[in-house]
């Protein structure tokens, strides 16, 4: 059986009669929670709310291919979801019965009894207006690119790219201060790229994020990112290394 849309989606592209823009107040509202309703109802394998509030034209598309509402709703039963986090959330209309939501998730729990993808991915979903309601009509998504942390000098990192930059965070034991980081990006067809940035501290598990402001441009290809700090009165060094 193939796997229902979860972590792991080829990237989409929505278009749409007009430009789209920023949803009105009250849609803003009720979108996001009918989406709630779903990760809801996969999580309790509530199959009556699931079909209710997918159409019946409703496509999700994951590596595996394209699921129907009918297949999806089959496999709800091989679904173990024992938790989700959602985050970075933006609205958008396309038409006055249509819009689309964008977000950041990661779920937890098993499939047909193996786990699920730990990594995050970005998804779209796409809400359409009917005579009784609003109803999804598409889940599609791109995989979050996570880096691999490299050794430094006691240090340890990871990263994640982001639509915007680059997310990274500290996994050390102690904390950071006085930090100082050197971003060295790498793109596809050749130009690289450097970013300096300073922060007074750094906690274990805080997530410094930045904005690399290359949209127009070719995927990075690699990007190194090094700091320097002082850890509990001593000097602090440590470095990472992404490749796509």
């Amino acid at each position: 059986m193939r796997m229902p849309l979860l972590i792991v989606l080829p990237a989409a592209l929505l278009v749409a009669a007009e430009s789209p823009r920023a949803a009105p107040p009250k849609l803003a509202g009720i979108i996001p929670a009918l989406e709630a309703e779903v990760l809801e109802a996969r999580r309790t394998q509530d199959g009556a709310t699931l079909g209710r509030l997918l159409d019946e034209s409703y496509l999700e598309i994951s590596g595996a291919g394209r699921l129907t509402k009918a297949e999806v709703l089959r496999s709800l039963a091989d679904l173990h979801l024992t938790g989700y986090d959602i985050g970075d959330s933006q609205l958008l209309t396309l038409t006055p019965d249509a819009a689309a939501l964008t977000s950041r998730r990661a779920l937890r729990g098993t499939f047909q009894g193996k786990a699920l993808p730990a990594g995050p991915a970005y998804i779209t979903s796409v809400w359409a207006r009917r005579a009784g309601g609003w109803r999804l009509m598409l889940t599609q998504g791109t995989p979050a690119v996570v880096g691999l942390t490299s050794s430094g000098t006691g240090g340890d990192f990871e990263t994640e790219l982001t639509a915007s930059g680059v997310r990274y965070v500290y996994r050390g034991v102690g904390g950071l201060e006085d930090v100082r980081g050197t971003i060295t990006v790498q793109l596809s067809d050749g130009p690289k790229f450097s970013f300096e940035r300073y922060w007074g501290s750094w906690q274990p598990g805080e997530v410094k994020e930045v904005a690399l402001s290359l949209a127009g441009v070719s995927p990075p290809e690699r990007m190194d990112f090094s700091a320097t700090a002082v850890r509990g009165g001593k000097p602090f060094s440590g470095s990472l290394v992404w490749r796509r």
